[in-house]
């Protein structure tokens, strides 16, 4: 059968068993919004008689959700794919995400998968006995993947103590070094009255953090009526009012270009909101900014802004994302990035080599820097983002600050949490009593600094157990 421009499946598709009770698996790539569509795929077959299985060998159904922010993230999806087929020869295999459209154009069918799915045709996994049956009529090869309204992805529950709430999807900036916009092509955002009934329905069930996340924050609210990120923000924090010390928000990053007065003005009155943000910087020269198509913005406009929101948060954490050898990034472009980061009040950073993405316009891009001076730039820098990131952790033990986490891991085995400063806590010894409160926000106390984070004991009148 001929293939179309997004979505394929072997002749044999039709042979899955149609009884309503299957079991699966779904084995995630990349970012938190992937995250956020596998739990939502799971809960929607789980609620359709669905069973899901801990070993590949005993799945029907094996679902690849992946990621192409990276070469190595296409490559990781391709050879899971691999692997799947020899662990669970007897299986389906359907491959999404957003490295689907491009693995359909160099993997062998239907030897790789069974069925793939672009991006924006993943939200027809929600409807188990719908593409069932659509598979064993022959029809989903009719999709377009056309423009569509936010796709209706909901959960109830996440995997881990802090879910992610996703509130936007798409992006059409087109940065000159990022694949993503070619793959999940239409920007779409969700309206606030669903953020909101999904925020209670997670609060219901016990998380204590929520994670708002998208592919593009800013571009939250484009061709709606429902304002941009920073309304949103503040519907939420006023309906969530009620939960306030039993629950908090946290943005999962956000462009320099945003933090304008008004979001400023937002992040200072929204009581919910952890005291952190994560920046996409991705570089501090105004030159190297322009030809990564992100000359809306200036590294100073950053440093204005952080001035500002020291005067309301006077601790916070701070992250960036750094991309760091990027094509004609001379040793004056890296220097003015490693002063630029010294003087801001980061507490850490993800330092990224530059690599050519087949399909970006960076990709075509002379003046390519060697690989031997990237390794010694990103080096440099996250070197630097170390020992600013100690210097904050023993900021916060020398000021006696006591710190809010939420506590992850296994019901009766939590001994590790996430402050609100996002700063990893791991407990001092077992607290019995204190792990049952798994997922809820535990205040504590620093005793020590260690490897990656911060040593910590409940305060709270519970006795530590004997030793």
């Amino acid at each position: 059968m001929a293939k179309s421009a997004t979505t394929f499946f072997s002749q044999d598709f039709q042979t899955l068993p149609m009884h309503k009770t299957w079991t699966f698996q779904i084995i995630t790539f990349g970012c938190k919004v992937n995250q956020y569509e596998s739990q939502a795929i799971r809960e929607a077959w789980i609620r359709a008689g669905a069973y899901e299985c801990r070993k590949a060998s005993e799945a029907e159904i094996i679902v690849v959700n992946s990621c192409a922010i990276t070469a190595k993230g296409e490559r990781d999806a391709r050879q899971m794919l691999a692997r799947l087929r020899r662990k669970a020869p007897q299986a389906k295999l359907l491959l999404t995400g957003c490295a689907a459209r491009l693995l359909a154009q160099n993997t062998r069918l239907p030897a790789d998968y069974d069925l793939i799915l672009a991006p924006n045709d993943k939200a027809l996994l929600l409807e188990p006995e719908t593409w069932l049956a659509r598979l064993s009529h022959k029809e989903l090869n009719a999709l377009q993947d056309k423009p569509a309204l936010y796709p209706p992805f909901q959960i109830s529950r996440f995997k881990r103590a802090r879910p992610v709430l996703k509130v936007q999807d798409g992006c059409t900036h087109r940065c000159t070094y990022c694949i993503v916009p070619t793959l999940r092509t239409h920007a779409t955002s969700r309206s606030p009255a669903e953020v909101v009934d999904e925020a209670k329905r997670l609060i219901h069930q016990g998380y204590s953090e929520l994670i708002l996340s998208g592919i593009n924050l800013k571009q939250y609210g484009k061709g709606t009526t429902y304002g941009d990120f920073w309304n949103l923000l503040r519907i939420l924090d006023s309906e969530l009012h009620a939960y306030s010390g039993r629950v908090r928000l946290r943005i999962s990053s956000v462009e320099p270009s945003q933090l304008t007065a008004r979001g400023l003005a937002t992040l200072k009155d929204c009581h919910l909101l952890c005291p952190h943000l994560h920046i996409s910087l991705q570089h501090a020269s105004r030159k190297i900014l322009r030809r990564m198509g992100r000359g809306h913005y200036k590294a100073q406009d950053l440093a204005q802004a952080l001035t500002e929101i020291a005067t309301f948060w006077p601790v916070f954490g701070l992250g960036c994302d750094i991309i760091c050898g990027f094509p004609g990034e001379e040793e004056e472009d890296h220097v003015e990035l490693l002063d630029f980061c010294t003087q801001m009040p980061f507490t850490y950073a993800h330092v990224f080599p530059y690599s050519p993405r087949p399909g970006t316009a960076a990709a075509t891009f002379p003046e390519r820097v060697s690989e031997k001076i990237q390794a010694r730039r990103s080096l440099q820098l996250r070197n630097l983002f170390q020992k600013k990131n100690r210097a904050f952790r023993e900021k916060l033990l020398a000021q006696n600050i006591p710190l809010k986490i939420v506590l992850e891991g296994e019901k009766g085995v939590c001994t590790k949490g996430v402050s609100e400063y996002y700063i990893a806590c791991t407990l001092l010894q077992d607290y019995p009593q204190i792990t049952e409160k798994r997922h809820a926000l535990l205040e504590v106390k620093i005793c020590a600094l260690n490897e990656k984070g911060l040593t910590v004991t409940p305060i709270c009148d519970e006795k530590p157990p004997k030793r």
